[in-house]
């Protein structure tokens, strides 16, 4: 058995040493992608997604301003140059307020890129609240969906 280890160790050695350096650097750059990929799905949670908007009914009274003290711009928000988030307090832990989080649903409409800057009442947890314009539909209105830290 000692010698079967010992012969693969030998063969491998010399496989690595005649090995040109750019396979080499393949090698590392595809491992270290590799663990990536792990990394990213090991660090995804599934959360149930709902949207709102900037509302008094909906929110504080200070709708137009997020619990990190971000202004809303109405414009922006219409035209989807803004994508933020309000997360429970449990994920604010995880996902503190200017972090990007990528938000997969299966839904293209929902899925993508958003940035947190605002918490939801404390009554919420593993949720998470996309913002929404008053004039663009709610749609179905509840998603299940996994987000993870970008």
């Amino acid at each position: 058995m000692k010698k079967i280890i010992f012969v693969n160790l030998v063969v491998t050695l010399i496989w690595l040493l005649s090995m040109p350096k750019e396979k080499e650097e393949i090698i590392m750059e595809e491992e270290k992608i590799e663990e990536e990929i792990i990394k990213e799905i090991e660090e995804e949670e599934t959360v149930v997604i709902t949207k709102y908007r900037p509302l008094s009914g909906e929110t504080d009274d200070t709708p137009l301003q997020t619990a990190d003290l971000s202004e809303i711009s109405m414009l922006k928000l219409y035209r989807g140059e803004i994508k933020w988030v309000a997360v429970s307090r449990d994920l604010l832990k995880k996902y503190g307020y200017g972090s990007k989080i990528k938000i997969s649903t299966g839904d293209p409409d929902i899925d993508g890129i958003y940035e947190v800057h605002d918490t939801m009442n404390k009554r919420w947890a593993s949720r998470i609240d996309i913002l929404t314009h008053p004039n663009h539909p709610l749609g179905k209105g509840r998603w299940e969906g996994k987000i993870s830290k970008i």
